[in-house]
């Protein structure tokens, strides 16, 4: 389907921008704004509960007689205001060319795989921040639209306030008809605008400033209801707000002497304390009213613009709502997946390791898929203590964070050594299930010299053995027994390993470590490994951005934190569990 010819292209300009003298008073055009509304209320009323072929047809006629009669009433660029959102009543209700193929189509998300749109106020950095997301994401970027060669009323309505309500109105529906262009283009898609952030932020920080009046204000807000049906929720919507009022201010100061197109704006500390009010507003209207879930980023303007972590671990935070933090785990998920299965094919009594520094790499995701493309002949056990909850998980179920889900063996003991008793009494032969699977294997309490001896039992039954945890402790040592299973599979020739990694949630290196906050406080190194209560772990990169307290040394990486351990203490392990390497 292609983008439907009544959505104007907002990119092109404007040929002989008209004076001031040329348009409508204000009162012309608050009259005609009104009668207008009431026209589309009227019928809006009419096509909700009916569904009559020939009112709908009477109604495109009349439009058609009134706007002829504007001809003579109000310049050609003011009656443009009226057909945009004329022209959008129309895709509401599929009236004139507009069918109901078009409107369903964009409703249903369209060719576009996913659309964030990011709102706030100006100075925020919407700009700055959406640039680098899109680059971030490999997503197209449509910038919001700020010069008077695109909307005519734009330079004028910060000389007279006369002309700040056309302006917009002229926003407004360039917003709106930009929401439904995206739906006909594939791939990702950000905008640095959203039409809710034109109306509940813009529009309304010009009503407190007494820049429109109250019955401009009111007439402006019930076209947005009106028009509110026709916004194709995005996947992502996204409200900045700023830090204090003191920090977008100067923001503000910098962006204008940064950008020229920006020279035309001029803004007072009242200005941003009444941008302030109106985000908050907007923000409750939003989940209250429309009952959309926005993410809110509280920014800090000065910084997003001097510190590039910051403005890294914002879009962090917006690829984990998009789903998308698995595009930085290394190596791609269908990489292992394939190296697994290919190290099992037609072999018997193999190990195979994989392992990370931190949580949020994928293992688990890897294991389901290994399951399924395996057509279930495999176990999956796990320590009962790792369910989450928090992701729908119960005795016999796993879940992963990329949404894919298979049986487990839930051990009621967190003994590994408990699993050969399982599968003994279950009588499991390696015919039937030639894999044994065990995730978040760094949970289970077995001594390292149990934990080797357990799994080397089940090689010796005949089973591959699939091994999946983090490896270091939010402390960066060793988790459990974690690093005995590393050391065998390095020295071990039917054994292989695989590190998965991703980035750290607060710069661009990779996550070395996890970071473990208890509360809403960071962990004490003196905390115990493993408790309960209210805990946030974020991968880190454990150098820049620490992942406990009062850590005894400094962390310096993975590998150095990896085997702190003296020399022979690992064949020890392995003599003493009775495997010869």
């Amino acid at each position: 389907m292609s983008p439907p010819e009544h959505l104007p292209d907002h990119g092109g300009k404007l040929e002989g921008i008209a004076r001031p003298e040329e348009f409508s008073s204000r009162e012309v055009f608050n009259h005609t704004a009104t009668e207008f509304i009431e026209i589309l209320q009227q019928a809006d009323a009419v096509f909700t509960t009916e569904e009559d072929g020939n009112a709908r047809q009477i109604f495109v006629m009349q439009m058609h007689g009134w706007f002829s009669s504007m001809e003579t009433v109000l310049h050609s660029a003011e009656i443009s205001l009226f057909q945009s959102a004329y022209d959008l009543f129309c895709f509401k209700h599929d009236l004139g060319t507009h069918f109901p193929e078009k409107r369903t189509f964009v409703e249903e998300g369209g060719r576009a795989e996913s659309i964030t749109e990011v709102g706030g106020g100006m100075a925020i950095g919407k700009t700055v921040l959406t640039d680098y997301l899109a680059e971030v994401i490999s997503a197209d970027k449509v910038d919001e639209l700020f010069t008077s060669d695109v909307n005519p009323f734009w330079g004028l309505a910060y000389s007279s306030d006369e002309y700040m309500t056309r302006s917009q109105w002229w926003f407004l529906a360039a917003s709106v008809n930009e929401s439904i262009r995206a739906r006909y283009f594939p791939g990702r898609y950000v905008r640095d605008s959203t039409p809710y952030s034109d109306a509940l932020i813009m529009m309304r920080w010009r009503h407190l400033m007494d820049k429109v009046t109250d019955d401009e204000y009111a007439t402006y807000m019930e076209l947005f209801d009106l028009l509110q049906p026709t916004i194709p929720e995005p996947n992502l919507l996204i409200i900045m707000q700023t830090s204090s009022v003191d920090r977008i201010h100067e923001g503000y100061q910098n962006r204008r002497e940064a950008d020229d197109t920006r020279a035309a704006e001029i803004a007072t500390r009242e200005d941003f304390k009444a941008i302030y009010q109106a985000t908050e507003w907007a923000i409750e209207v939003l989940r209250d009213k429309y009952e959309l879930n926005p993410m809110v980023l509280t920014i800090d303007p000065v910084e997003l613009w001097k510190n590039p972590d910051l403005k890294y671990a914002h879009v962090y935070k917006i690829m984990g709502e998009l789903g998308l933090l698995g595009e930085l785990i290394q190596p791609p998920r269908q990489e292992v997946v394939n190296e697994i299965l290919d190290y099992f094919a037609w072999h018997e009594g193999r190990l195979f390791y994989l392992y990370s520094p931190t949580m949020f790499t994928g293992k688990t995701t890897a294991l389901i898929e290994v399951y399924k493309r395996s057509q279930g002949r495999m176990a999956i056990f796990r320590p009962i203590k790792s369910m989450r909850k928090d992701l729908g998980e119960d005795e016999d179920t796993l879940k992963s964070r990329a949404g894919l889900e298979s049986s487990v063996i839930s051990i009621d003991t967190n003994r590994l050594t408990d699993v050969l008793v399982y599968i003994r009494q279950q009588k499991i032969s390696p015919q039937e299930c030639p894999i044994v699977a065990f995730d978040e294997a760094m949970l289970f309490e077995d001594s390292p010299i149990e934990a080797i001896q357990a799994l080397n039992d089940l090689r010796q039954m005949g089973f591959n053995v699939l091994v999946a945890g983090v490896a270091l402790t939010f402390k960066g040592e060793p988790f459990g027994f974690m690093d005995a299973i590393g050391y065998l599979a390095s020295q071990d020739p039917q054994a292989e390993a695989t590190m998965a990694t991703t980035k750290c949630a607060f710069c661009d290196h990779t996550a070395e470590v996890t970071q473990l906050e208890k509360d809403g406080e960071l962990a004490h190194y003196d905390d115990p490994d493993v408790f309960i209560g209210d805990l946030e772990f974020t991968p880190v990169c454990g150098t820049r951005h620490a992942s406990c307290e009062s850590r005894p040394e400094p962390f310096t990486g993975f590998e150095d934190n990896l085997v702190p351990r003296e020399k022979g203490y690992y064949q020890e392990i392995l003599t003493e569990a009775g495997v010869e390497v």
